[in-house]
């Protein structure tokens, strides 16, 4: 008897692609209309107070890392200053998560009608909370944090395979040096992330158990959220934000 995926059926494949369809259409020009939180315009005010040549901590208050305040420069830089552009940044910022949530049981054969399904209830979810919780930084370290978090997937596929065919150094140090930069990212923007951060890393301890490569992994991981780190500092010094 043919393996199939779990789930799979055309007919009901089709019934949820619909569906997810009509959540769409009907939900985001909904979406992209709504208002704003006052955290999103506050943070657009220190953006520009910062882009005009102003001081942030110095010029404005803000009690947060300045990851969140470097995101608004970029995004209002590069879409302007609408409440439409941001928020059509911010569905395409939940989108990549919510498919990064889809496939992650791929490998689980989770099949396209149990994904589409996935994807009806965090969209359905996501659409249905207030501003409040749009372009807020729980939501926008998702990506990053499970971007992340496939990369830590895939190193320890790579780190066990290690045992049976050989694996470049290299590759196995540069992975985790881009691992370590996302897990960065997500911590300037909010600082909790290093707790799943932590977490996750000491899972993979669990299920390698190969000290030396780990240690060479463990290094890539600290160098790429070092290298952040110091980037993100030598950016506050030289504007004055640090002292």
């Amino acid at each position: 008897m043919e393996d199939r995926p779990i789930g799979q059926s055309s007919g009901l494949t089709w019934v949820a692609a619909v569906i997810f369809m009509l959540i769409l259409i009907l939900n985001v020009p909904l979406f992209i209309r709504m208002p704003v939180a006052t955290d999103v315009v506050l943070y657009d005010l220190q953006a520009q107070m910062v882009l005009n040549g102003g001081t942030l901590y110095k010029d404005m208050f803000e009690t947060n890392l300045p990851g969140i305040v470097w995101l608004h420069m970029l995004v209002r830089s590069i879409v302007g200053m609408s409440s439409d552009a941001i928020r059509s940044v911010d569905l395409v910022n939940f989108s990549g998560s919510a498919l990064l949530l889809m496939m992650w049981n791929r490998r689980n054969h989770l099949s396209m009608t149990g994904m589409l399904w996935l994807g009806i209830a965090l969209f359905s979810f996501y659409f249905s909370i207030s501003e409040w919780c749009h372009f807020q930084r729980d939501t926008l370290i998702l990506l990053p944090a499970l971007a992340a978090v496939w990369l830590r997937r895939q190193q320890i596929d790579r780190l066990i395979e290690s045992l049976e065919a050989p694996v470049s150094r290299t590759s196995i140090f540069g992975w985790a040096l881009l691992e370590g930069l996302l897990w960065a990212t997500a911590f300037w923007i909010k600082p909790f992330v290093a707790v799943p951060a932590l977490c996750v890393w000491f899972g993979s301890l669990l299920i390698v158990r190969q000290s030396r490569k780990l240690m060479l992994d463990f290094s890539g991981l600290l160098l790429g959220g070092l290298f952040l780190g110091g980037v993100g500092i030598c950016w506050m010094w030289q504007t004055g934000a640090w002292p």
